[in-house]
């Protein structure tokens, strides 16, 4: 996790118990923004932005089977 909040593909995978095919999914599916950052020494990497609403929102949807389904919510 980002001191600004953001998480990585990984972290957020992680922190909701899912893959992180799971979360590319989330973010293909509009359920979370996340943004392309280049940090030192690493490559480019997706990190997440979570607000608290989204994180309920997320967490909702990974207790669930629609988790593997993507609903429009």
């Amino acid at each position: 996790r980002l001191p600004d909040g953001s998480y990585s593909v990984a972290a957020a995978a992680q922190r909701y118990g899912v893959s992180k095919n799971v979360v590319r999914r989330w973010i293909a599916a509009g359920l979370v923004a996340a943004e392309q950052i280049t940090l030192p020494k690493q490559a480019r990497s997706l990190y997440l932005l979570i607000d608290p609403a989204t994180d309920k929102k997320l967490q909702a949807v990974a207790t669930t089977r629609a988790s593997r389904t993507y609903p429009n919510s």
